[in-house]
């Protein structure tokens, strides 16, 4: 099993938390980091660094969308087939055997809460995705120029100001007819409403989205600190 975060300093002591969580329950996963400059995040055992060519995403101070989240799109040049995608502030709860033994032709991903609702309707797709957990076929990535593809698409589509500009918008955009919607189970956001909730003890991924981190360290210390 291999599980990849893409990272910037700003996150790396909550991906060393969710590295801890992820070890309990996935002892044998390789942890591999993906950043614009070298990092040193306990409990990695690869960290690829990537160039993204400049700044994307730049709404100033306090953004908490940050240039690391664009390397995602540049995961197919790492060199395997398959890989599981997490963003830092997770908190992983069970073994992800099943994702990873998932058959997925080219991303796996789970749908948004209540606020991707406006964002599907904006955006004139059926359903949104959240980018903060993907089961990711790179090989399948590869041969469609996913990467090459996503930046395209960036730089020459205008998408609406009031949608939250990102990656994750362009996966939805582009992609939308390669995504495979999986159990939200699989991948749940912290205090968020959705149309049919999940017992938190039945998730596998906790997701801690937003700017405030500390209902991510609460829950921790809560469930994992001993």
């Amino acid at each position: 099993m291999i599980v990849v975060y893409c990272l910037d300093n700003t996150y790396v002591p909550l991906a060393e938390i969710s590295i801890q969580t992820l070890k309990k329950y996935n002892p044998e996963a390789k942890i591999i980091i993906v950043s614009e400059k070298p990092l040193d995040v306990k409990g990695m055992d690869e960290n690829y660094v990537f160039d993204l060519g400049g700044q994307h995403r730049n709404r100033g101070i306090g953004d908490r969308i940050s240039n690391a989240a664009y390397l995602k799109l540049l995961l197919p040049k790492l060199p395997y087939e398959k890989i599981i995608y997490l963003d830092g502030d997770t908190i992983i709860q069970k073994p992800l055997d099943e994702i990873w033994n998932m058959d997925i032709e080219y991303i796996g991903v789970t749908e948004s809460h209540s606020y991707g609702e406006q964002q599907s309707k904006e955006l004139g797709i059926d359903r949104y995705a959240l980018s903060g957990f993907l089961l990711l076929n790179l090989k399948n990535l590869r041969k469609i120029n996913f990467t090459e593809e996503s930046f395209k698409f960036e730089k020459e589509n205008s998408i609406p100001t009031k949608i939250w500009r990102h990656e994750e918008t362009i996966l939805n955009c582009r992609w939308h007819d390669k995504l495979t919607f999986l159990d939200i189970k699989f991948h749940y956001c912290y205090h968020r409403n959705y149309k049919n909730p999940v017992d938190y003890k039945d998730v596998y991924l906790m997701h801690f989205p937003g700017k405030d981190k500390s209902s991510m360290i609460n829950y921790y210390k809560q469930n994992f600190a001993t």
